[in-house]
């Protein structure tokens, strides 16, 4: 793994450009690991700041349990329970279009788990993006993306990037 540290002036403030750019034109984002308070959270404030218009994957007694520990409401954010979509069967038959060999239900098994649903969300167009990686590895964060969305023409080896932004960093030099 390598790591690009980049110091940016005070007066350029990368984290604010890049909202700025996201509230001109909010996207759906799916977060499929919804349980997690640190997701509620930031669900919240994507929402109340106008950034995304976000979509939480997760049982809806264990988000609203999530969202009461978190001290946020779930009032403008949409919950999907995989298991119990609507959409399991249209997004089951768009993974096998490109696995026409495997089965239904063993599709259907593989995106009752969130991850891969919320892939299928992108894949279809039901969402523009997912972030995940809290509960989840990098790896199987990656998996899930290949399987469901895969890669663009061109394009042979996937990849992943945080953003660390460090307080008060300044140059040792």
């Amino acid at each position: 793994m390598s790591v690009l540290l980049v110091k940016v002036s005070r007066s350029m403030d990368i984290i604010q450009t890049f909202i700025e750019r996201a509230r001109r034109q909010p996207r759906t984002l799916v977060l499929p690991e919804g349980n997690d308070e640190r997701i509620m959270r930031a669900a919240h404030r994507l929402l109340e700041d106008g950034i995304a218009r976000p979509i939480l994957l997760g049982k809806p007694e264990e988000l609203e349990d999530s969202a009461s520990r978190a001290g946020i409401s779930l009032d403008g954010i949409a919950t999907i329970d995989p298991e119990h979509s609507d959409k399991l069967g249209a997004y089951a038959q768009s993974y096998l279009i490109a696995r026409p060999n495997a089965n239904i239900k063993v599709a259907q098994r593989l995106l009752r788990k969130h991850l891969y649903y919320g892939g299928m969300m992108v894949k279809t167009g039901d969402a523009q993006t997912m972030i995940a990686g809290v509960a989840n590895p990098t790896a199987r964060v990656i998996e899930a993306g290949l399987m469901t969305v895969g890669l663009t023409a061109g394009i042979n080896t996937p990849s992943s990037f945080f953003l660390m932004i460090v307080p008060k960093f300044q140059d040792e030099t």
